[in-house]
């Protein structure tokens, strides 16, 4: 019990961002502590949400999420401008889905989701989830990754073109900066 409340104070109080990310991988969730992971997925630095999407991944599981928070946090990592973050988001996302709960039911998904109360955050979570299927490699049951979608080349065709800017998946290459360089 110290070393959670110890844990807790740290995640949520301590300035430096390295402590932060620690104490959400190191912290043991309950119901008293999860909100604090929650809330460090809003947090300045991208190597603290990372780590507590992780957490939220590997300790927490789609139960230990209050109903109400589990779509805006998914939409919220789903949508970083950090390309670890959305990676990991969408991770987590991938992991609630294969879940016993879920059992690669999507329309348990969107129950849990609360797609009645969340439905922008929602739809927003199966895009990524079928963007996350399609990018498999290796998996020959999917159609294969357009290079765009890859980062490699801009869409050839009108309906590439269409496709890309209707199906948002942005969090499977690294952001560019301005010069072009990763």
């Amino acid at each position: 019990q110290p070393a959670t409340h110890a844990l807790g104070r740290a995640l949520a109080r301590d300035s430096s961002a390295e402590v932060r990310a620690a104490a959400a991988r190191a912290l043991d969730p309950s119901k008293k502590t999860v909100g604090l992971l929650l809330d460090r997925c809003r947090d300045v630095n991208a190597t603290v949400r990372k780590a507590a999407f992780d957490a939220l991944r590997l300790k927490v599981g789609l139960r230990g999420v209050p109903r109400d928070r589990r779509a805006p946090v998914l939409a919220r990592g789903l949508r970083d401008r950090d390309a670890a973050v959305r990676a990991s988001a969408t991770m987590t996302l991938a992991r609630w889905f294969v879940s016993p709960k879920v059992g690669a039911d999507a329309t348990k998904l969107l129950e849990l989701l609360d797609v009645e109360s969340q439905a922008s955050h929602a739809a927003l979570a199966l895009r990524a989830l079928h963007a996350a299927a399609c990018a498999l490699a290796n998996d020959d049951r999917r159609e294969a990754t357009p290079a765009w979608l890859r980062g490699e080349a801009e869409p050839e065709t009108c309906a590439e073109t269409r496709r890309r800017d209707a199906f948002d998946a942005s969090f499977y290459y690294d952001a560019v900066d301005e010069d072009g360089q990763n």
